[in-house]
């Protein structure tokens, strides 16, 4: 004799065919922990068009970098120039109140 489930509602239903359908490929299907080339054997190479684009990044990442540095000097120039006419300034104020 089969034995039958009492399904209290509609979902009940749906959870259960979900289960039957997707319990094989969760349960089935895994990822192993063991290397899948001999490194003893085998060197890993990577393709020239990899490498060809690592040396575009980072040459992308120098010009940037470049850039930066270039705006931050120019930064410290300008902020410079202005502390030393603020004190200046001051110098002056101070010069005529003596």
């Amino acid at each position: 004799m089969a034995k039958t489930r009492k399904y209290h509602r509609i979902g009940d239903v749906f959870d259960d065919m979900a289960r039957d359908m997707f319990t094989p490929f969760v349960y089935d299907y895994h990822t192993t922990g063991g290397s899948i080339v001999d490194l003893d054997k085998f060197d890993l190479v990577p393709k020239k068009s990899y490498v060809d684009e690592l040396i575009k990044r980072k040459g992308e990442e120098i010009e940037a970098l470049d850039r930066q540095h270039e705006s931050n000097e120019l930064y410290y120039k300008e902020r410079r120039k202005e502390l030393l006419e603020d004190k200046e300034a001051l110098i002056k104020t101070k010069n005529k109140e003596d």
